[in-house]
């Protein structure tokens, strides 16, 4: 599994196509990752499966809901 953010798909693409180039198996899967609130429209989102189609690569998409950690007092 890559994943990471949208902004950057270059470069999680481009390490799926190594992948593949250098035949790893299993091939990657590519797990786009945004956080809550800032959701990728469904135009975009089917831009990136079809990136992923292209270079054969499974892209999926979730959302991250982010928790704040604050240390324990002492």
């Amino acid at each position: 599994m890559i994943w990471g953010p949208p902004k950057a798909l270059r470069d999680l693409v481009w390490a799926g196509i190594n992948s593949v180039v250098d035949d790893l198996e299993p091939t990657p899967l590519l797990v786009i990752a945004s956080p809550r609130g800032l959701e990728l429209d469904p135009g975009e989102k089917r831009r990136h499966v079809l990136l992923g189609d292209v270079a054969g690569l499974e892209v999926l998409h979730t959302v991250l809901r982010v928790i704040r950690v604050t240390p324990a007092e002492s």
